[in-house]
């Protein structure tokens, strides 16, 4: 099942909890959110001399989730959110960072996770900003030229809107969410993290298998193919041997 319905439910519950523990929220409406959004972009390379603040860094706890879903109920509009420090709450460091994605789609399938994942980097698409996705984590360096323009999170939770909105027949509802917190709150998503990546695996599983699949209506003996099919039996051995599958 590609529907991500269960791991947002899950995704809501924490949200709460963490309201409950007092972290702070702020919403970002969608007349504020497109104007901040629409800094000039400039460049987003941000090196180590010129950095202030970086969130996801290496040595922090980072996460960055991308989950899909057909049932309307559970995002009903497009919005921003923004729970604990705001950019112009945090003095210069490294601090923990997670960057969440919901999208109601036409189609929850693993095509359109793959494009959901490849455009949230788009978050950081600003000038001063620099982002780096990969293996479910993030991280976003934020220089002074970002700060002397007030860029904010949810500039940059709206920039990441306005990138998935261009593909308004894949992606109908959007919601970000992006959380500078404890490292204790972030690993509260560390479940959720788990359980999405286990269904990639599964589904890529899933795919190398179809694959493999033999359609030839050759005896192998007569196959020209036999060599073929024996390099990917031997490379699907050892991938399943290292445990990747």
């Amino acid at each position: 099942m590609s529907d991500d319905c269960r791991f947002i439910e899950e995704v809501r519950m924490i949200a709460d909890t963490w309201e409950t523990d007092g972290l702070g929220v702020k919403h970002y409406g969608l007349p504020l959110g497109l104007k901040a959004a629409g800094l000039d972009k400039g460049s987003t390379l941000v090196d180590a001399k010129n950095t202030v603040i970086e969130l996801g860094h290496p040595t922090t706890t980072s996460l960055c989730l991308g989950m899909v879903t057909e049932r309307d109920d559970l995002i009903q509009e497009t919005r921003v959110t923004v729970m604990g420090r705001e950019l112009q709450e945090l003095s210069a460091g490294r601090y923990p960072f997670a960057l969440i994605a919901l999208c109601t789609v036409q189609q929850a399938d693993d095509r359109t996770k793959r494009a959901l994942y490849g455009k949230l980097s788009a978050c950081g698409h600003l000038a001063g900003v620099m982002a780096r996705v990969a293996l479910g984590r993030i991280w976003i360096r934020v220089g002074h030229d970002a700060l002397h323009h007030e860029v904010t999170l949810g500039a940059m939770g709206w920039n990441l809107v306005a990138e998935l909105q261009k593909y308004r027949r894949t992606f109908v509802n959007i919601e970000v969410m992006l959380v500078v917190a404890e490292e204790s709150h972030i690993n509260r998503l560390r479940p959720v993290a788990d359980g999405l990546a286990d269904q990639r695996r599964s589904q890529y599983r899933a795919e190398l298998r179809k694959r493999m699949e033999c359609d030839s209506g050759l005896a192998c003996d007569e196959c020209p193919e036999t060599d073929t099919c024996r390099i990917l039996n031997d490379a699907a051995a050892i991938v399943k041997k290292k445990n990747v599958m």
